[in-house]
């Protein structure tokens, strides 16, 4: 059952204590408010006109904006928890004083400053309990446990008002005020008792909170006063909502006033109207939790209350002052704001500041409370300025003004979904430091550069040159000469390339000189390469035939690299080289290769044939370095034949994009072998045709849309809109077979013996994430989806919440709800504890017996072979072993193998 309840509320393995104490802190904290506030308002509609209501916003809304400014500065200098531990022993000690005070004395006034203080008091309490639960819970764990904790006030604030009209006729109403400070006095002691014990945690969730964050250059207005966008567009929200709120609250009071007269009928009627609230809060958190936030989506969320208070406003508007009462109608209106209030416009914005940096979480959490006494001011204002023009306010008049409110409130949301994925983006920058731009035209650099030619690292020699010759350099020929007689090898290799590169034949007494008997061995080929290719002698073959196998190969490609007319008997001893053994079949490729001309194809043809593996791997990739398309078809078929994919897929990235082009492939007449390889291939190739490819692959082969995604994805590829909804319609199959998956890994949690099975499930899902995930960044945007790709696969846990809560705005819901679920299982299965309830509906055999037969939920071959694999532990329970008897053609070499085994062992079993 305590399982049920935490699993219901979408709690946690290792958050249930966490998340217990909190809320009855929070109980507590809320039953204190609820008899402060019964008290108040009761003895206020007693002793005063409601006409004075608006003063005692105004009233109230100076002093909060004093008291806010107060606690904005001892928040910085106070870590969460000391700073909540304070204000619950201020609130006791402040609500005892305004007791004794009463008791003792009897002047009127000091009503309104009971009204006026319960009002810090509920701001002050709210904002430190928040304060402090906003810094220990990223994005995603905020999400699901914010309206969880929030929900704490809920029973506390129905039992408190249900209990005033049990205490009032004994007690009295300024009594009341007892109560409030003995669940003060509770909540401090259970929270320094847990304060004590896991006060480390509370303390270092915000280290950095007191730092002031400082912003080099001219502040904006928005960068000084709020820090960002975000802070701003929820301040702008919370002001209208609070104006809303107290109109609705101001019209309420006012029709209760005129039904009712005596403190003691004000104070039970208000207790239990408000317990009956709660009552419906209560019920809205059972049935929804808080996962109606991750199926509304954030935004949404928002909208609720916007949406259902112009439904009641509208029939008010219909009815034009019909009815002979609208007491009831304004309290249900009260209703939805408390209601709604506390179980999603609260959390929501709780959730919309995790992304922030831990001070300007805080001081997001400042400046909504902020729009508090903004709000009392703006309302209390406006109203006693309008009764003292009109002396009454029409319950039309008020309906006009909310409808007017509540489109504004409704299209703030849009500014601060604009706002919340702006701050995730800015959350996940990689934070890359970009420095200033190297200008290798400046005198200056170009003497420092010059000045690194002399270092003594390799490296920063070679750079310099490369640098110092990209700039133009005059002097940059002289450099490189010098270079020559460096003791570096890595540094004469570059100089003797960029040598050759340039054709500096002044060179070449410089390199006869460096090719001598005590020459470096790794530099002698390159050396010989240089000579021959610069020398204007075509050279004899005399000279070659003492030369080893890499000497040779050099000096030939130098020979046949030169421009204009090459000697005809190195051309012959080419040809010839190509007919000769292996080792010389494969160094006529390798001259081939290197050499990069046209006019060799016949040989490269002829080398397609050879019986020699080495040979006909090497051929197919020289030609597609080279792109001869006249053998492309020719080293396909040499290919298929021998089974070359893995050599093939490396020629094919070599062709290129042109390599697909329908005159070389087309679709209708290929292997599931060469389809594979022409995918993956595709994957590397940039432009159109690999593209085209790819997509019609897509139709033609259903099955084979993991790995076109792959491709797709891997080459970034802007897929057309008949691609996207194919895509579309795989991202709801491929999302479905992993919640079967995870269903699977589920039922199987009882069963130790299963546990190989469940993690091949587990990994399985892990990969296909990453598939969906690519596939939605073909689809929507790419740039940001990719970040949440990367966060998935680094495993960095707080950024990764960032990302999923930004991934939420970028793809629909639909798909969203249940990528959410799978990835929430993804970084918690390794704690089944949570989930072992749900188990049950399958055994370990009927699972096995769906992988192995109708395979619905499309396991790979890894996880077929696993479940192939616990076959023989299934023998007592009289598991049907002539599925192993059903073939569909498709095995892959490892189940095929599994399977073997397994028939071999069951004898024995």
């Amino acid at each position: 059952m305590y399982r049920q309840v935490a699993q219901h509320l979408n709690i946690r393995y290792g958050e249930v204590k966490l998340v217990r104490s909190l809320f009855l802190i929070q109980f507590l904290l809320g039953a204190a408010v609820a008899f402060l506030s019964t008290a108040s308002l009761a003895l206020f509609l007693t002793g005063y006109a409601i006409q004075m209501l608006p003063v005692v916003y105004v009233l109230a809304g100076a002093c909060l904006l004093l008291i806010n400014y107060t606690y904005t500065r001892l928040e910085a200098r106070h870590t969460p928890g000391r700073l909540l531990q304070r204000v619950i022993l201020f609130s006791m000690l402040s609500v005892l004083a305004c007791w004794l005070v009463m008791a003792l004395l009897s002047f009127s006034w000091l009503v309104l400053v009971l009204v006026i203080w319960s009002l810090v008091i509920y701001m002050l309490v709210s904002e430190s309990f928040w304060g402090m639960v906003a810094l220990m819970f990223n994005v995603r764990e905020g999400k699901r446990l914010a309206a969880v904790i929030g929900a704490g006030d809920l029973p506390a604030k129905m039992l408190g008002y249900l209990s005033v009209t049990a205490l009032v006729p004994f007690i009295g109403v300024v009594n009341l005020l007892w109560v409030s400070v003995g669940c003060f006095m509770a909540a401090y002691f259970l929270f320094h008792t847990y304060r004590r014990r896991a006060g480390a945690g509370i303390e270092e969730a915000a280290p950095d909170q007191a730092a002031v964050v400082h912003h080099k250059g001219s502040k904006s207005f928005v960068r000084q006063y709020f820090h960002n966008t975000l802070i701003l567009s929820i301040g702008i929200w919370a002001l209208i909502g609070y104006a809303i709120f107290f109109i609705i609250d101001y019209t309420f009071l006012a029709e209760i006033k005129l039904e009712m007269t005596s403190s003691t009928q004000l104070a039970t009627f208000i207790s239990v109207f408000f317990a009956a609230g709660r009552l419906l809060a209560i019920l809205f958190k059972l049935v929804f939790s808080s996962k109606v936030i991750a199926r509304l989506g954030l935004a949404n969320a928002l909208l609720v209350a916007p949406a259902l208070l112009f439904l009641v406003n509208a029939f008010i508007l219909t009815t034009g002052e019909g009815l002979p009462s609208y007491l009831y109608v304004f309290g249900t209106m009260v209703l939805l704001t408390e209601v709604l209030r506390s179980t999603l416009q609260d959390p929501v914005a709780f959730i919309l500041f995790q992304p922030l940096a831990p001070h300007s979480r805080l001081k997001g959490h400042a400046v909504k409370w902020y729009m508090l006494p903004v709000g009392l001011l703006v309302v209390g204002a406006g109203l006693s300025l309008y009764l003292q023009r009109y002396g009454t306010l029409t319950i039309t008049t008020v309906a006009e003004i909310l409808v007017v409110l509540l489109i504004f409130w409704a299209g703030s949301t849009y500014l601060i979904r604009k706002a919340y994925l702006r701050a995730l983006t800015k959350a996940l920058q990689k934070g890359y430091f970009t420095g200033t731009e190297l200008f290798l035209n400046d005198a200056l650099v170009r003497k420092l550069l010059v000045q690194k030619t002399k270092s003594l690292k390799p490296l920063e020699v070679i750079h310099s040159l490369n640098l110092l010759e990209r700039s133009g350099y005059p002097g940059i020929y002289q450099l490189l000469l010098r270079q020559l007689k460096s003791d570096f090898l890595e540094v004469k290799e570059y100089v003797i390339s960029r040598i050759m590169a340039n054709r500096m034949s002044g060179a070449l007494p410089l390199l006869r000189e460096q090719l001598g008997p005590l020459t470096n061995p790794a530099l002698r080929p390159i050396l010989i390469k240089a000579l021959c290719y610069l020398e204007n002698s075509n050279g004899t073959l005399h000279d070659m035939q003492h030369l080893g196998p890499e000497c040779r190969k050099e000096a030939m490609v130098g020979f046949l690299s030169r421009f204009g007319e090459v000697n005809p008997a190195i051309e012959r001893e080419l040809e010839d080289m190509a007919v000769g053994s292996v080792e010389e079949k494969l160094l006529a490729l390798d001259i081939i290769s290197e050499v990069q001309k046209r006019g060799y194809e016949h040989l490269v043809e002829l080398l397609l044939q050879d019986e020699s593996p080495e040979v006909y791997n090497r051929a197919i990739l020289v030609a597609g370095k080279l792109k001869y398309f006249a053998l492309f078809k020719a080293a396909v078929e040499v290919a298929e034949k021998r089974k070359a994919y893995r050599t093939l897929q490396k020629a094919l990235t070599f062709f290129g994009d042109d390599a697909y082009r329908e005159e070389f492939v087309q679709p209708g007449d290929l292997s599931e072998s060469l389809v594979n390889v022409l995918i993956k291939a595709a994957g590397k190739t940039q432009e159109k045709y690999a593209t085209l490819f790819l997509e019609a692959a897509l139709k033609r082969y259903p099955d084979k849309t993991d790995l076109i995604v792959e491709a797709l994805w891997e080459k970034k590829a802007i897929p057309g809109s008949q691609t996207k909804q194919l895509l579309e319609a795989w991202f709801a199959r491929k999302i479905d077979q992993n919640l079967l998956k995870r269903s699977y890994y589920l039922q199987l949690i009882p069963d130790p013996s299963a546990r190989l099975l469940q993690q091949a499930l587990c990994s399985e899902i892990n990969q296909d994430l990453q598939s969906i995930l690519k596939g939605l960044s073909l689809v929507y945007h790419r740039k940001r989806i990719e970040r949440v790709i990367e966060l998935y696969k680094l495993g960095y846990d707080h950024m990764f919440s960032n990302a999923v809560e930004m991934l939420e705005l970028l793809i629909p819901q639909k798909y969203f709800s249940s990528l959410d679920t799978l990835i929430e299982f993804a970084q918690e299965a390794d704690h089944p504890q949570v989930y072992r309830e749900k188990a049950g509906q399958l055994t370990t055999s009927d699972i096995i017996q769906e992988i192995l037969l109708d395979n619905v939920a499309r396991c790979n071959s890894w996880t077929r072979s696993v479940a192939c694999y616990l076959i023989p532990r299934l023998q007592k329970g009289g598991f049907p072993i002539q599925i192993l008897d059903k073939r569909n053609g498709n095995e892959d070499y490892l189940f095929r193998e599994t399977r073997s085994y397994v028939l071999s062992i069951l004898p024995q079993a």
